[in-house]
């Protein structure tokens, strides 16, 4: 699929505009986060705030299809809808921020947009989320990473039906 770059994207958004502030203003540990989820192969995503304004990499914005540009700094409450509320993705995501404690997702299944043609594919996953702490330790937002598990799902799903 031809779609922009999210580290680029990243870079030239207005972030003065959002809770984050401008960039160069960004405590260090919240621009450590960002640079690591721009950097990493794995999908990961960061929501900063009690908004969860979304940052996200490029395996990530796979996972999210058509949502992606337009998701890129915006509430993650917003970007995902009824998703974000009814599935329990917002609530895990509040209560790590809220309590500070990490956790682990079972696996979930995911439609996603596969290839060039961007074709739906339905594709397992689990996540795990983590708070982040400025500087001070205060607790600024969370980091969601994902792992496709559809591989192993599926070998076990054939081992059981033998």
């Amino acid at each position: 699929m031809n779609r922009p770059d999210c580290a680029d994207l990243v870079a030239a958004c207005d972030w003065s505009a959002t809770p984050l502030g401008p960039r160069d203003r960004w405590d260090p540990a919240v621009a450590v986060t960002v640079d690591l989820v721009l950097a990493s192969p794995m999908p990961m995503a960061f929501s900063f705030g009690p908004a969860y304004v979304l940052i996200y990499n490029d395996a990530y914005a796979d996972l999210i299809g058509t949502l992606h540009p337009a998701a890129l700094g915006r509430p993650a409450g917003d970007v995902f809808g009824d998703l974000w509320q009814n599935s329990g993705l917002g609530e895990v995501i509040e209560d790590v921020f809220h309590s500070g404690q990490p956790h682990a997702e079972p696996e979930t299944q995911l439609t996603v947009a596969r290839g060039e043609g961007g074709r739906l594919e339905q594709a397992f996953f689990t996540r795990g989320h983590s708070a982040v702490r400025d500087s001070s330790g205060t607790v600024v937002g969370v980091l969601t990473v994902a792992a496709e598990t559809t591989q192993v799902t599926r070998r076990l799903q054939s081992l059981g039906e033998l």
